[in-house]
């Protein structure tokens, strides 16, 4: 059974009634030439309510594997496609909302089993099953919870029953906030919660759960950014906690809640609301002077891409707002073989695999800076529309990236944006210190400080072409600002361990991007 056989829906109706794992009834239909088949099917009126929010009763699915045991071996059981009876041991169908499976004739007498497979080791089991909850999980609902079962002696029709139920508990997280950063959590607790367990069974054959070795008091998962009211799930011990912590991320800010000793139950959901703070987009209030204008301006705390201030983030070329490489510290990845696909329409990224004039949006051609600079479609200044505009004859007068064309505002929203290129020469002119090794985390980069001690640090994280370049020891960030006496080029910034200044360079580049809200 998928995971929806212990939770149907990822989005629940009731936090905390978590109820049994649905039960299944696995009949057994005697042996044939050396295989053994097996019925399973759902028990009437077994729990379907509290968590089958959206009413779908949960059922079996192709892919799901369910390891089946007696006291000398065991049987990997996949369910596949088919309608027919299964003839090759550990094989299963879907039939009339039933599974169908066949194991070895030679697993007799009591059976026990476990779901999914890969939560245990164990080959054999005369009396309890030892599994292990992983101390990394995706957040998912129900991504890392088991099923364990011990046969009951029925009657003539039902030979063997193995009533699966949960051995986990659930600690269920939600935000209030939208979130374009990724989603750190981690829950630690005074005793442990996660690591090698053991269901033992009574009489009744219902499981008790206990702890053997290998046990952490810590679980971390991460997420992809998050809509407002997403939830997150973390399949736990059925324990006593002791103290309990919730440290969570976004950006590189690390927020605590603290909790008092939790007792968790098998089969039961716990809600953990993460505080309502919109810390989204973590950022600094810098004080700078642009122009003659002297006001305070919020500067997020990490690169676009980034979820720390110490990395590197993504890479784009000017006006682009799907990225093409993406890097955490030093590795430049190559994340699509066409990023940009029918957005730009430029040319085969597979042609010159990097950031070229072939794959930079609004041009119609290959720019050339000798031969063919007739080719822009956009951001074009009327001065310039012989030399560049498409034709010879385009213009826009456009000096600085619409926001559709701002990546920092399509990431971030609201009135995040990239900075101007006025807005970088004040940021130059604040108190810059050269930082090695900023904060030990082996990123070098600069730290600027303005008159009221505020400081915001961008890493020097190199420039894309083919391949990145001067990581560690050049910061390029892009400015929303058009060169305009030569529109081929936008304005960056561009840090090194001597210097701080604003420059133009080829729109086709790939270089970070820092956002900037007022």
């Amino acid at each position: 059974m998928k995971k929806t056989i212990i939770f149907a829906s990822v989005a629940l109706a009731t936090l905390f009634a978590f109820s049994s794992c649905q039960k299944e009834t696995l009949q057994d239909n005697g042996s044939t030439n050396g295989v053994r088949i097996i019925t399973a099917e759902f028990e009437n009126n077994a729990t379907k309510t509290d968590l089958n929010s959206d009413g779908v009763t949960p059922e079996w699915k192709v892919g799901d594997i369910i390891r089946i045991l007696n006291a000398t071996t065991h049987q990997d059981v996949t369910i596949k496609s088919g309608e027919d009876t299964p003839t090759n041991p550990g094989d299963g169908i879907i039939k009339n909302g039933k599974i169908v499976i066949a194991i070895d004739d030679n697993i007799t007498g009591t059976l026990y089993a476990v779901y999914p497979a890969s939560a245990t080791t164990i080959t054999s089991c005369s009396g309890s099953i030892d599994f292990t909850i992983p101390t990394v999980q995706d957040g998912t609902f129900g991504s890392a919870n088991i099923c364990v079962a011990k046969s009951i002696a029925d009657d003539e029709t039902n030979k063997d029953n193995l009533v699966f139920s949960n051995a986990t508990s659930v600690l269920e997280f939600s935000q209030t906030a939208a979130s374009t950063q990724v989603l750190r959590v981690a829950v630690t607790a005074a005793n442990a919660i996660a690591g090698k367990l053991t269901a033992s069974f009574g009489t009744d054959n219902k499981a008790t759960i206990s702890s053997t070795d290998g046990l952490t008091g810590k679980i971390i998962y991460t997420t992809a950014a998050a809509t407002a009211q997403d939830k997150y799930y973390v399949a736990v011990a059925p324990v006593e906690t002791g103290a309990i912590t919730f440290n969570y991320y976004k950006a590189e800010e690390e927020k605590s809640e603290s909790k008092t000793t939790k007792t968790l139950a098998l089969n039961k959901i716990y809600a953990l609301t993460i505080p309502t703070e919109d810390y989204t987009n973590s950022y600094v209030e810098i004080t700078m002077t642009v122009g003659s204008d002297t006001k305070t301006y919020k500067w997020a705390k990490c690169n676009i891409g980034a979820t720390k201030e110490t990395d590197y983030g993504d890479y784009y070329a000017w006006g682009t707002t799907v990225k093409a490489y993406s890097a955490v510290t030093s590795a430049f990845t190559f994340v699509s073989s066409n990023p940009y696909g029918d957005i730009y329409e430029a040319g085969s990224w597979t042609a010159r695999k990097g950031f070229d004039w072939l794959n930079t949006p609004f041009t119609n051609g290959v720019y050339n800076s000798s031969s063919n600079t007739k080719v822009f479609t956009k951001y074009v200044p009327e001065s310039k529309k012989t030399d560049y505009g498409d034709g010879g004859t385009f213009y826009d007068d456009n000096e600085v990236l619409e926001l559709d064309d701002d990546v920092a505002h399509k990431v971030l929203g609201g009135t995040w944006r990239m900075p101007t290129k006025e807005e970088f020469d004040a940021l130059c002119k604040l108190t810059k210190e050269w930082k090695t090794n900023y904060n030990n985390s082996g990123v070098n980069g600069k730290l600027f400080t303005d008159a009221d001690g505020n400081s915001i640090f961008l890493p020097v994280a190199g420039y894309g072409s083919n391949s990145l370049f001067q990581a560690g020891s050049i910061g390029f960030y892009w400015s929303s600002s058009l060169k305009t006496d030569e529109p081929s080029k936008a304005y960056y910034s561009m840090f090194s361990n001597t210097n701080a200044y604003t420059t133009g360079g080829d729109r086709c580049r790939g270089q970070s991007v820092r956002a900037l809200s007022e």
